[in-house]
């Protein structure tokens, strides 16, 4: 069959992927009863270069279609050199930056309190953590060869923080000394611990520490304890006095008297807690409540499946979880969800003192610029020293510091009032009888029994309704 003169070629198709990285080209198919056409490599180089096909041309595949031509179908003749991109830098660290301090729901349901881990530990000299620094990527060429840049990469500024030592390559950090170790946001701190492996009685005696505190063994006869930090205690806890700015961890629960005391600004958590008075400025989570008083100004949760509060009084601003309260006995129990009427009308004693304090503070600033006036008035050039001024200066600083101090408390009641506005309590079990409930400043006396309810607060005062298992989550 004879072949077509060029003139009489239908031209080679070229087809460019719109990320410009591959080429192909279509032979065109032989029109019926006429021979099919012979492209040469210099007619499909030709092609390429008036669709401006310059980089990355495979001159194998090329020639292959030429010698062995495949008509209406497209094949790759050019192929891009894809953008290779970087690695931003990225720190390694060689210590646990999660830390679970929520116990352990055991498939019974019963809550396994020993798996908590309170803080993580570092020794003196040891890695905490690598800087691997960006790598920048490579750019790409596209079959057009136009280039195709790569995406910068940064590195990472150097970790903030105290208690570690950067290494003069910027590479590794290496803590200066044994302590607890932890990460918040892009800064690493290091702390002093108090450790004691013991059982802290009269032989340690009392524990006063700007850190946190870790007892291995339990606590008794009568010590005290205060941390700056957390507090962590593994063994039992018996009559003693536990104060943290931090978070209280009793891992083996308290067995009190009279003069136990257990305090947190943070949170508390314990296995069992009985005859102790509780306070906690956040939440609190523990299995048992034995005749005991425990407030806090956040949530206490009590959902395992053998949690109780029998005897006592229980408060919480944000509301009670709890499985079953009471008993068949009908020991008097306490549970208040919300902020109670004593704490409402202190809010109001607090605004009346804030008030007094901002019109006293005003009389003084009032009496400081008329006694400036006078003294413009009288030509005194002296009148800044002058000893009256002085005692009205050191009045109003003491006001003011006074009156900032007042509204911040003011401030901190009003938000335990917001907080509680949706306040309930919530039992997955049984309610007995001799309980009272309250929810802010309602409160009602339970007389007969009740299962899986929630006490809330309505126009009509407190409301018993069905509890969802959703509520529980």
């Amino acid at each position: 069959m004879a072949e077509l003169d060029n003139d009489k070629k239908a031209p080679i198709q070229v087809r460019i992927t719109d990320d410009k990285m591959r080429a192909y080209v279509t032979l065109p198919r032989p029109l019926p009863g006429q021979p099919p056409a012979i492209y040469s490599t210099a007619d499909i180089v030709l092609a390429l270069q008036a669709k401006n096909v310059v980089f990355g041309v495979i001159q194998e595949n090329i020639q292959e279609l030429s010698k062995e031509p495949i008509y209406g179908r497209e094949y790759l003749v050019a192929q891009g050199k894809e953008v290779s991109e970087g690695v931003p830098g990225e720190y390694e660290y060689l210590f646990s930056t999660d830390i679970n301090r929520k116990p352990k729901v055991l498939p019974d349901g019963s809550v396994d309190y020993m798996s908590i881990k309170t803080i993580e530990t570092i020794g003196a000299g040891e890695t905490i953590a690598i800087y691997h620094p960006a790598v920048q990527g490579e750019d790409g060429t596209a079959v057009t060869g136009r280039r195709v840049p790569a995406k910068r990469v940064r590195d990472l500024p150097p970790i903030g923080g105290k208690g570690f030592t950067r290494s003069e390559d910027g590479l590794t950090y290496t803590a200066d000394y044994s302590g607890k170790i932890e990460k918040q946001r892009d800064r690493i701190t290091i702390s002093p611990v108090y450790e004691v492996r013991e059982t802290v009685g009269v032989q340690v005696g009392d524990i006063d520490f700007a850190g946190d505190v870790i007892i291995h063994g339990g606590v008794s006869n009568g010590v005290s304890i205060q941390a700056k930090g957390s507090v962590t205690i593994e063994g039992t806890v018996e009559n003693c006095s536990i104060n943290a700015f931090g978070d209280i961890f009793l891992l083996k629960g308290v067995k009190g008297g009279d003069r136990t005391q257990i305090s947190a600004r943070g949170n508390i958590t314990a296995e069992y807690i009985e005859y102790a008075d509780v306070y906690a400025g956040g939440d609190i989570t523990a299995d048992v409540f034995f005749k005991s008083n425990v407030r806090c100004d956040g949530r206490i949760n009590l959902s395992g499946k053998r949690s109780s509060v029998i005897g006592g009084s229980m408060s919480a601003v944000e509301g009670i979880i709890c499985y079953n309260i009471g008993n068949e006995f009908g020991v008097k129990t306490e549970v208040y969800a919300g902020v109670s009427k004593e704490r409402a009308q202190s809010i109001e004693v607090q605004k009346q003192k804030v008030e007094v304090l901002s019109s006293h503070l005003q009389s003084i600033i009032d009496g400081l610029q008329k006694f400036d006036d006078i003294m413009e008035k009288s030509g005194n050039k002296d009148a800044k020293s002058d000893p009256r001024r002085i005692q009205l200066l050191r009045a109003k600083i003491q006001e003011e510091a006074t009156l900032t101090d007042e509204k911040v408390k003011l401030s901190s009641l009003q938000n335990l009032v917001k907080r509680a506005a949706n306040a309930k309590i919530l039992i997955k079990g049984v309610v007995n009888p001799g309980v009272i409930a309250g929810v802010n400043e309602n409160v009602i006396t339970i007389n007969d029994v009740y299962k899986t309810v929630e006490f809330r607060q309505s126009p009509e005062g407190i409301k018993i309704e069905k509890a969802l298992s959703e509520d529980f989550d």
